[in-house]
């Protein structure tokens, strides 16, 4: 049986969580020299786990980040 895995909570243009998905998953940076450093220092803080993104903690567990509709 074939299966088709779609990723309904990917991330879209809009989305605070744009720049953490686009460099996480796709390897993608802002082209701002300043803006890319920081979204590096910042995707470190966060992980993707089965299309949705997730905040980490030292002494909590994964955190469920929304989007502003969700919210």
């Amino acid at each position: 049986m074939d299966t088709l895995n779609i990723f309904a909570n990917q991330i879209g243009s809009n989305s605070w969580m744009s720049p953490i998905w686009n460099y996480t998953v796709n390897d993608l940076l802002l082209e701002d020299e300043n803006e890319a450093k920081k979204v590096k220092l910042k995707s470190t803080h966060y992980a993707i786990i089965d299309g949705e993104v997730f905040r980490r903690g030292i002494s909590a567990p994964l955190l469920k980040c929304l989007k502003d509709n969700e919210a």
